[in-house]
Order: C-alpha cells, then structure tokens, then sequence
C-alpha cells in the first residue's frame, strides 16, 4: 500500500514526493519566467537606449544585483511569518532578474551594429520598432537557453531555503520541506528513506532540466 513508505504522521512518502516536485517545479517555474519577463524588458531597454538611458538601466541592475536570496527570503519571513509558494517563486525572481537583464543587454547592443538593423534605421524605422521587430526576437534565443539551465538551479535555490525554514511552508510539500522532515528523522536509523526517495526525486528534477536546456541550446546552434 506504501511502496515508499510513510513518514512519522503516516502520510504516503510516494503521494508527498508527487506533489512536493510539482510544488518545486511550480516555483522554480513562476520564477524563472518572471525573471525572464523583467530581465527582457529592462535589457532591452538598457541595450536600446541611448547612452544616458544604459546607464541609468545599468546602475538600476547593479542595485538589484546586491540582494542576497537567502537574506530577503530570511526578511519577507519575518514579516510574513509564514511564506507561501507564490511568495517563494517571487522573491526567487526579484534575485534572479538581473542576471536575464545583463545577458539582453548585451545581446541587444551586439545586435545594434547588425546590417538589418542598420538596413531598417535607414528605411525609416522607429527604434522601438526595431526594438520590438528585430533586436528582441534575434536576442531571446540565448536568454531562452539560460532559462532553462535556470531551472535546476531555482530548483535547488527553493529546496535550500526551505530546508532552512524560510521557503515553503508546512503543511505544504515540496523538496525542501521533505528533506527537512528527513533530517529530523535522522535519529530513527531504520526511516532512510525520507531522505533517499525525496533526494532521489530532486536530483532526477535538476538532471531533466539541465539536459532539456542542453538540448534547446544545441537547437538554437547555428553552427550545426
């Protein structure tokens, strides 16, 4: 009846695991997407502005870039008390964002310089209609590729947090929280596999993604 066994509360391992990983990867999932959304929208404008504008954009980035995950997650905690998965996935994405937006930003600029971008000034484009019709779509190729290798590592980012209290919350499942009950089990020598299964679980999640994005990138190669 319990092919993976039962926890201390005699809930099914196997059921936990199951909707612990779709916990994991919603949040992974909602944070890798806005992080995306943002950091496209800010690169773009940071690449398509002109020099005051960038640099404006720039410093705006640098700002970001200095919030510690594990100490905003620690702060919205403390005031929340108890942290939800959405409030998990959007604090994951306000840390991430700046990277996505470095990479446009300089994607875009690179591209700025292309002949078609230059053909389309000179027919009389308007820059935010390169910016939308050329420069975008020719950038989000990389960024789409890094979003996926992304995914594993907010995968991990969720299950550290919540094995350090501060991410999803009990009654709530997810990869951390299972490994936390597993380390309060520690005690209990013959309950291995609170620990085994659920990590078992979560390392399968970050390999599967890691060869989905090295399958997108070799899609995305114009070399091959």
């Amino acid at each position: 009846r319990h092919p993976l066994g039962t926890d201390e509360l005699g809930r099914d391992v196997a059921a936990r695991i199951i909707h612990g990983t779709r916990v994991s990867l919603l949040v992974a999932l909602g944070a890798v997407g806005l992080s995306l959304v943002l950091g496209l929208v800010v690169g773009a404008l940071g690449g398509g502005l002109g020099r005051w504008g960038g640099a404006l954009v720039t410093r705006i980035i640098e700002v970001f870039s200095v919030f510690p995950t594990y100490f905003l997650l620690i702060a919205v905690f403390a005031v929340l008390r108890q942290a939800s998965p959405l409030v998990v996935a959007l604090v994951l994405a306000l840390t991430r964002w700046p990277d996505t937006a470095r990479l446009v930003r300089a994607e875009v600029l690179a591209l700025r310089r292309a002949d078609f971008v230059r053909s389309a000034w000179a027919q009389g484009a308007s820059w935010p209609w390169i910016l939308r019709r050329h420069l975008i779509p020719n950038a989000i190729r990389p960024v789409l590729v890094t979003a996926v290798f992304g995914l594993s590592s907010a995968v991990l980012l969720e299950a550290s947090v919540t094995f350090l209290g501060v991410g999803v919350a009990p009654p709530t499942a997810s990869g951390g929280e299972l490994l936390l009950e597993a380390h309060r089990n520690l005690l209990h020598p013959g309950a291995w596999w609170l620990a085994v299964f659920p990590g078992a679980a979560l390392a399968y999640c970050v390999v599967v993604t890691n060869a989905a994005g090295e399958r997108l990138r070799q899609a995305f190669d114009d070399r091959r």
